[in-house]
């Protein structure tokens, strides 16, 4: 019996493996087509690696019980080529990991570790073979097919015809599995779909209550985040804001990443460096982007962070080893959702006058206190419900959007000309409306799959008077000439000196200052002729730091009949004479009508003066 015992190996139609479903059904979760293994390697008809003998009165080498494969090859940024292999596993679901094919080529004991570690186990002398089985199987498949591209990133893929979310590939023909690449594995992991799609369903719908419009909007980011791209803008920032705790700040960025993944794992967090986020918000490319409690965040921080999501990439960085630019692929097209307990714009006002641009990218209101949900049901529905259900809706949503592209960028065109031109939003106001056409026609597309029960028509008329708001808050003409000569005299008001400009009636002699700077001499001022005087390079240096026109600022103030003379000319001893009756010296000694301010050269040091 023994010297009659051979090895059957696999025909074609054994190499169909189906994997049965968890309630035992006889339905089939997924089918795999098992590759012929690469010679002298052969699979036995029930599974397994086999190697063929030298010698054919010699029985085959058993290799591994299990079939292990190399489904297909792949580059990576960071490792290189990599194999992914597939791992069949009798009593668990298809196992596929990455293989560095310098692991595989390189040193044994690594690559034995690294598929002990996916759940590969076999003996010493068996793993020798084994080697050998992998390393051909990578030649084979690189003889046969050509490497597929590894994602580094979610969202829109291949001219839009693909979507990426986590480990899956959505296309017309269906939902293909894509593994995720070293830069992407770690997020990909927050993208499984867990508990019900019903369940999940029903706390969403939530915020389709009376009151809750403010927490809806921005939530529907989740469904606006893939169709900003097609408004022509980069990127924008929601971020919602209130003094105090409990309001449902971050849970609204909960709300909007359980329609993709894990609710909080996918949030970034104020611990996370300025660079983590940039790279968070590339991999995450047109898949909406959170991050949680910007408190803490310096003006210099928001602003840099507010001008990078509006571009649409992070900054481009050389190669240390040569005069060469390193592949850039942090790059998105998507809404951020922040929260804070205080206002950005006000932030962004410490050390600039008006940081338009910065206000511009950025939608910005408040979130109030609420009995729509009752606190005790809202807890166990957002901490509890909401964690264990969640990243069906979003694989729904990108099936449809694959399908009727076309239909999708007309919807969000078609909003964004009726928004315009309702509440007439002009260039300046662009970002805005970007986000309030993605996040309308999202919420659309989202109601029309059955994901959400809301009423758009209310959340709509919400967002217009919000925009509404916002225009009013951000157009206050803090460059206004009055209200930068205010700033000025206020921050420097330390280095005034006070003093009357008439003489002493009872004597031909000048009065004492009432108040002497402390510092440096920047500002005069004469109460009884009402009369300032201000060094004109120091307070233009405050224009430049502020980003306010100086030119633009002199002339408003003489347009406003504020400014009654330029700088006055110097005379040939050095001293600075003022204009009092606004006229210009002719030279020499002073004419009747000026006064002398100082004398000497330090008067004349700074080049001008203001009056």
């Amino acid at each position: 019996i023994v010297l009659g015992k051979e090895v059957l190996e696999a025909a074609v139609e054994d190499d169909i493996y189906a994997e049965p479903t968890e309630d035992g059904v006889d339905e089939f979760k997924e089918r795999y087509r098992i590759p012929v293994y690469p010679e002298p390697f052969f699979r036995g008809k029930t599974g397994g690696i086999y190697k063929r003998p030298k010698k054919e009165e010699e029985p085959p080498i058993f290799v591994y019980h299990n079939d292990l494969y190399v489904a297909k090859m792949m580059p990576d940024q960071k490792d290189g080529d990599v194999a992914v292999k597939r791992l069949h596993l009798p009593r668990e679901e298809v196992r596929e990991f990455v293989v560095p094919q310098s692991k595989a080529t390189g040193d044994a004991a690594e690559l034995r570790k690294l598929l002990a570690s996916k759940g590969v186990a076999c003996h010493r002398k068996a793993f020798e073979h084994l080697c050998e089985y992998v390393i051909a199987a990578i030649n084979d498949l690189q003889d046969k097919r050509k490497m597929e591209l590894m994602r580094m990133q979610f969202g829109w893929a291949d001219n839009d015809s693909k979507f990426i979310v986590g480990d899956r590939e959505i296309t017309k023909d269906g939902i293909f599995h894509s593994p995720p690449s070293s830069i992407t594995a770690q997020l990909a992991e927050q993208m499984v779909p867990a508990g019900t799609f019903d369940k999940w369903k029903e706390v969403f719908d939530l915020y389709g209550r009376d009151g809750l419009e403010p927490h809806a909007f921005a939530t529907l980011s989740a469904f606006g985040a893939p169709l900003f791209k097609f408004t022509g803008q980069s990127g924008a920032i929601i971020n919602v804001i209130h003094p105090m705790s409990g309001t449902g700040k971050t849970t609204i960025l909960h709300m909007c990443n359980s329609v993709w993944g894990h609710p909080k794992n996918l949030c970034s967090v104020k611990e996370d460096t300025f660079n983590a986020k940039l790279m968070q918000l590339g991999i995450m490319n047109n898949l909406p982007f959170t991050i949680d409690e910007m408190t803490n965040s310096t003006d210099k921080e928001l602003s840099a962070l507010s001008y990078s999501m509006s571009q649409g990439r992070a900054k481009n960085r050389m190669k240390s080893s040569g005069n060469e630019l390193r592949l850039n692929t942090t790059t998105w097209q998507t809404i951020s959702v922040s929260s804070a307990n205080v206002a950005f714009y006000e932030k962004l006002q410490l050390n600039k006058n008006r940081p338009d641009g910065e206000m511009m990218r950025l939608m910005e209101y408040k979130i109030d206190y609420t009995s729509s949900i009752p606190t005790d049901f809202a807890k166990e529905m957002f901490d509890h419900q909401l964690l264990e259900n969640y990243g069906h809706a979003g694989i729904i949503y990108a099936q449809w959007l694959v399908n009727t592209l076309e239909e999708a960028k007309a919807g969000v065109k078609s909003i964004q000309a009726k928004i315009d031109a309702e509440i007439k939003l002009t260039q300046r106001e662009r970002f805005w409306s970007a986000v309030a056409a993605a996040n309308i026609a999202g919420g659309l597309i989202a109601k029309r799959l059955g994901l959400i029960d809301w009423d758009m028509k209310r959340i709509y008329l919400w967002t217009t008077q919000m925009i509404q708001t916002l225009r009013q808050d951000t157009s206050t003409q803090s460059d206004d000439p009055l209200a930068v000569l205010g700033s000025y005299i206020n921050r420097y008001l330390q280095n005034a000196l006070i003093v009357n400009g008439n003489t002493n009636g009872r004597k031909d002699e000048l009065t004492f200052p009432i108040m002497e700077p402390r510092g440096e001499l920047l500002i005069r001022y004469e109460p009884d002729t009402k009369k300032l005087f201000l060094t004109a390079k120091p307070f233009k240096d405050f224009c430049t730091q502020a980003q306010v026109s100086y030119k633009d600022t002199i002339k408003g103030l003489e347009l406003a009949g504020l400014m009654l003379s330029g700088p006055p000319r110097y005379q040939g001893n050095g001293r600075m004479l003022l204009d009092v009756d606004d006229a210009q010296p002719a030279g020499g000694d002073a004419p009747r009508g000026y006064r002398v301010w100082l004398s000497g050269s330090a008067a004349a040091a700074d080049g001008d003066m203001l009056h």
